[in-house]
């Protein structure tokens, strides 16, 4: 099995993020030892849920290592 080149354009661990979320560190007050996250939805016409796709994405984005190039990319 090859294994196939990552080329820019492409989905990136490195760059495909909620980069705003990259700075939320920095509004904690000083010595903050932990926080507690969680997802909520935020409404709509239907009161059910179905949670899809972890699977999908976690063969799609976590089962490949990160690769020179995308360092270099995001860099």
């Amino acid at each position: 099995m090859s294994i196939r080149k990552w080329q820019p354009g492409e989905f990136s661990l490195l760059t495909d993020v909620d980069s705003y979320k990259a700075s939320h560190y920095l509004q904690y007050p000083p010595d903050t030892e932990y926080v507690s996250s969680y997802i909520e939805a935020r409404g709509g016409r239907f009161n059910k849920m179905l949670f899809f796709g972890l699977q999908a994405y976690l063969k799609r984005c976590l089962s490949r290592a990160i690769t020179r190039e995308e360092i270099d990319y995001a860099e």
